[in-house]
C-alpha cells in the first residue's frame, strides 16, 4: 500500500467507502485466481487484494464501492486484504462525496477541505443532495478540475472550486448576519450554483480549457439544473418545494424574462446572485 493519510496498521479491519480504480486478475501463491485492485479516497490510495472466490467480479472503474477487509503486512509491503466488495448505491450523509474523489482529480486539497467542512454543517437533506450530485464520477472530476471561466475569473484548473469556496464562505457569513435567511438553502445553493461547469468546459491534450460542445449549446446554468434535478430523484429527504427553491437560486438572473431567466424572487436568491457577482469579481473572504 502506498503511503497515505489513513492511519493503518497490520491487523486493522477496514469497513468503508472507496472510489474503485482498476482491477486485474493474477494467480495467488497457492495457484488460486485472485484480484489486485486500486482503491481511492481523496487523500488515500490503497492496494487491495482478494481471491476470486470472494470477489467474483470487479466493479466498474470510478464507481463508489463499500469495502470490508483487513490490513495485511508482508515482504511486499502493506496492503488491504479484501473480504467483501460491493457497489454502493447512494452515499450516506455521514461522508462527503468530495472525499470519495481520486487524489489525482484534486487540484487544491486545501480548498476541497474547506468545501467539505462547509458541507458538513448543512442539514441532512442538502448533504444528501450534494452527495447525489457528486456520485457521478464525470461531474465530480469535472467540478474539481474545471476553471471558473475560460477568460475571466478563476481561469485556471481548479478555479471552479476556488470560486465555489469563496461563494460558500460568503454565504455562511451573510446567513450569520441575517437570521431571516434560510441558511442551509443559501449555502447549498452557493455550493451547487456552478456545478454545471463540470460539463461546460473540457481540457485539451495541452492542458488548455475551452467550452465543450455542451457548454456552447446549453451552458452551465441549464446544465447545473439538469444535474441537480436528476440527482434529486435519488434523494429521500429533500422536499419538492426545497428542490424548486434551490433550482431557482441556481438559475435566476438579472436578465430579460423573455430569455427564459427569472429574476431573483426570494431573499436567498437575491443574496446568492449578489454573492456570485462579488466572488466572480475576485472579492475573497478570509
Amino acid at each position: 500500500m502506498r503511503r497515505n493519510p489513513l492511519a493503518v496498521a497490520a491487523g486493522q479491519h477496514i469497513d468503508g467507502l472507496f472510489r474503485f480504480g482498476c482491477g486485474y486478475a493474477r494467480l495467488a501463491k497457492d495457484g488460486r485466481h485472485a484480484w489486485v485492485m486500486d482503491l481511492y479516497q481523496r487523500k488515500a490510495i490503497l492496494t487491495g487484494k482478494a481471491l476470486a472466490c470472494d470477489i467474483p467480479k470487479c466493479p466498474q472503474a470510478d464507481s463508489v464501492v463499500r469495502v470490508k477487509g483487513q490490513i495485511i503486512g508482508s515482504d511486499g509491503g502493506v496492503f488491504l486484504w479484501v473480504r467483501e466488495l460491493a457497489p454502493e448505491i447512494g452515499v450516506s450523509t455521514d461522508i462527503c462525496g468530495l472525499d470519495l474523489a481520486t487524489p489525482g482529480w484534486v487540484v487544491d486539497q486545501g480548498m476541497v477541505d474547506a468545501l467539505s467542512g462547509i458541507w458538513s454543517t448543512l442539514a441532512p437533506p442538502y448533504r444528501e443532495l450534494i452527495n447525489a450530485v457528486l456520485s457521478d464520477a464525470v461531474v465530480l472530476k469535472g467540478f474539481l478540475q474545471a476553471p471558473g471561466s475560460v477568460r475571466h475569473h478563476d481561469a485556471v484548473s481548479g478555479g471552479c472550486v476556488d470560486h465555489t469556496v469563496r461563494a460558500a464562505k460568503m454565504a455562511v457569513a451573510i446567513a450569520e448576519l441575517t437570521p431571516d435567511l434560510d441558511r442551509d438553502m443559501l449555502v447549498a445553493g452557493a455550493i451547487l450554483h456552478d456545478i454545471g461547469k463540470s460539463i461546460e468546459y473540457r481540457q485539451n491534450d495541452y492542458g488548455r480549457w475551452a467550452m465543450s460542445r455542451f457548454g456552447k449549446r446549453v451552458g452551465h446554468k441549464v446544465g447545473g439544473a439538469l444535474i441537480v434535478g436528476t440527482a434529486a430523484k435519488e434523494c429521500q429527504l429533500l422536499s419538492s418545494e426545497q428542490l424548486e427553491d434551490l433550482l431557482h437560486l441556481m438559475t435566476c438572473s438579472y436578465a430579460p424574462t423573455w430569455a427564459g431567466y427569472r429574476l431573483p424572487a426570494t431573499a436567498e436568491a437575491t443574496a446568492l446572485s449578489a454573492i456570485d457577482r462579488l466572488c466572480a469579481g475576485r472579492v475573497a473572504l478570509h
